[in-house]
């Protein structure tokens, strides 16, 4: 199953890469036989960024407003906070 990344919306190539990179490195894998989303939207390149994180046990979404670059240093440390189980 694993880890599983979507990205709606405004992104270029090394934003996401950037973004996806940095949440696989906090998140690790998830365990066996379950399956994690992770979905960051983003419509336009100055609105908010929403990451919404779903697991077996858990649901959690955040608004961001970071710029793009910024997202991949700011949502692992969210997730860091309260780690995914």
């Amino acid at each position: 199953m694993g880890l599983k990344m979507n990205f709606d919306g405004f992104w270029d190539a090394d934003t996401r890469g950037n973004i996806e990179h940095a949440i696989r490195a906090c998140v690790g894998e998830p365990p066996k036989d379950e399956e994690w989303v992770v979905s960051v939207v983003r419509q336009f390149p100055f609105q908010p960024c929403a990451v919404q994180v779903k697991t077996l046990k858990q649901t959690r979404s955040r608004l961001f407003f970071e710029n793009s670059p910024a997202l991949s240093k700011a949502i692992p440390d969210w997730l860091k906070l309260y780690p995914l189980k």
